[in-house]
């Protein structure tokens, strides 16, 4: 007999790790606390780079039991693909509380007026759709299950989601590797479509959660803060106020920072044509008798009336934002560097910046990145409008990357919210 101890070898970690490396998964221990190994193990992602999942003593039963080495994540949603029992499960995540207590009543639960409210879609809840004739595809509404959940921890250490939406029976055609992403997502958009439609329940795919911006954040000193002694133009706060609390729309939080800045288009074009017309008629040599110097300031006044928007954000950008500040901002941290730089992973047709280029001021090459995002996402035409820029769609996975442009955007808008401010002591 082997002197080899039975438990070691049955001890759930050591069957995660075993499993991992049966099934080519990357897996390694990185754990930093002595009272217990965590183990990272990278599975795929149709459509995707590879994500992980860490697994303690805690939850590696669970992912045992999930057959988490036949796991496929899906593209940028928080969700899995289940090879094994040809099954996907996408966590959804309800509009409104009125649309998960619509969700719950669909699941045959009855909320009578003065009972108490249920807010959790509990695993004895499920919607179990009807066949449609001729078709395979099952489609079901139920509780995330405990293993995604395990692998979809938030950044507050709270489980992402409680309803699922889960997807079988697609053919073994639809579930090729580089189909699968495709066929999910159009079953997906038809099932959240006509929830809606025909039901009214407003929901939708959960993203995976993003922890960039938060952990760049992170290292910010604790001061209290002081009384402000500067007051802003209550129109453009409006719109800051806007694009802050629209953190799950990434497209118009964009657009909201975007229009911060455009407010004060008016007002730095002014500035730039009222300087032109300055120089020319403080110059010595200048004489309103002379035909020619006239046609200079009409020149400089048809100048101001007919500039471009493209042009106007360069300018109010060149006011309001210190090129070493905005250089400063983008490397403080490595990720927005490594994203806005990069012409091959960052996203198509938006100029990525040369943060080293003396020749071209850092101030107008983000003004170039902007408006050609901006452009993206307004230009909602068959074929990408003049540019023919491929559309920058809502739920796409561009979308999602938006993080790093918004904060640069965001950076942006601050900075020209300042500079137009006014000194105030409050007083009357």
């Amino acid at each position: 007999m082997s002197d080899e101890p039975v438990e070691a070898v049955s001890h759930p970690m050591s069957q995660v790790r075993q499993r991992a490396d049966s099934a080519g998964l990357p897996c390694e221990d990185v754990s930093v606390l002595k009272d217990g190994s965590v183990l990272r193990v990278v599975l795929p992602t149709s459509g995707g780079e590879p994500r992980e999942i860490l697994v303690n003593a805690s939850v590696a039963g669970v992912y045992l039991s999930a057959d988490f080495e036949y796991w496929t994540f899906v593209g940028d949603y928080f969700g899995v693909d289940n090879s094994k029992q040809a099954e996907t499960e996408l966590v959804l995540s309800p509009v409104t509380i009125r649309d998960l207590r619509r969700l719950i009543q669909l699941a045959g639960v009855e909320q009578r007026a003065g009972a108490r409210v249920k807010l959790d879609f509990t695993p004895d809840m499920s919607i179990d759709f009807k066949p449609r004739s001729g078709s395979n595809v099952r489609v079901r509404i139920g509780s995330t299950s405990v293993a995604v959940r395990a692998a979809g921890i938030s950044t507050n250490g709270r489980y992402i989601g409680t309803p699922s939406l889960y997807i079988s029976g697609l053919s073994s055609k639809l579930r090729r590797r580089e189909r699968l992403l495709d066929s999910i997502q159009q079953v997906a958009d038809a099932v959240l479509f006509e929830l809606w439609a025909v039901h009214g329940i407003a929901a939708d795919l959960t993203p995976v959660p993003r922890h960039v911006v938060l952990a760049a954040m992170a290292d910010r000193a604790e001061v209290l803060p002081t009384v402000p002694g500067l007051k802003y133009s209550a129109e453009a706060m409006s719109l800051f106020r806007y694009a802050q609390s629209s953190e799950k729309l990434p497209l118009l939080r964009f657009l909201a920072f975007y229009q911060v800045v455009e407010y004060f288009f008016p007002s730095y074009a002014e500035r730039d044509t009222l300087r032109r017309l300055r120089q020319i008629v403080i110059d010595p040599t200048f004489s309103a008798d002379r035909d020619s110097d006239v046609a200079r300031l009409s020149q400089a006044i048809r100048n101001k009336m007919y500039l471009t928007e493209r042009d106007q954000l360069k300018s109010t950008i060149r006011h309001c934002v210190n090129d070493g500040d905005l250089k400063e901002f983008i490397e403080a941290d490595p990720e927005r560097v490594a994203f806005v730089s990069n012409r091959k992973n960052g996203l198509k047709a938006a100029k990525p910046l040369a943060l080293k280029d003396a020749g071209s001021p850092l101030g107008d090459q983000v003004a170039e990145r902007i408006y050609d995002i901006r452009c993206r996402i307004v230009h909602a035409k068959d074929g990408g409008g003049p540019t023919q820029a491929a559309l920058l769609l809502p739920f796409s996975a561009e979308a999602r990357s938006l993080g790093h442009d918004i904060e640069v955007m965001r950076f942006i808008a601050q900075k020209v919210l300042i500079s137009s401010a006014r000194q105030t002591s409050w007083e009357p």
